[in-house]
């Protein structure tokens, strides 16, 4: 059910509540910790599973193994949105 393609980190998966005991403010939690729960990869698993394993932009089915230069360039893209949400105050992910 977790198949995690990456290790985010080198810590065991723990859930929301955990970090938020932990972390005690939600906004003090790593986006990576975030990505590194229970609680998202069972979110994770709906979504893919609502969407049918496809990518909502391109069609594509079942999700690969990016390239280092494919996941540099998405998580440089994905950094550039957290930027834009937190009007460019956002600790670097």
């Amino acid at each position: 059910m977790y198949d995690i393609i990456y290790s985010m980190t080198s810590l065991p998966p723990t859930t929301y509540k955990e970090l938020l005991k932990e972390f005690g403010n939600p906004f003090s939690i790593p986006y990576e910790r975030l990505l590194w729960t229970f609680d998202w990869f069972d979110f994770r698993d709906r979504i893919v599973d609502r969407d049918d394993d496809k990518c909502t932009k391109c069609g594509r089915g079942k999700y690969r193994l990016l390239s280092n230069e494919e996941l540099a360039e998405w998580n440089a893209k994905a950094q550039e949105r957290v930027n834009k949400f937190h009007g460019g105050n956002a600790r670097r992910i």
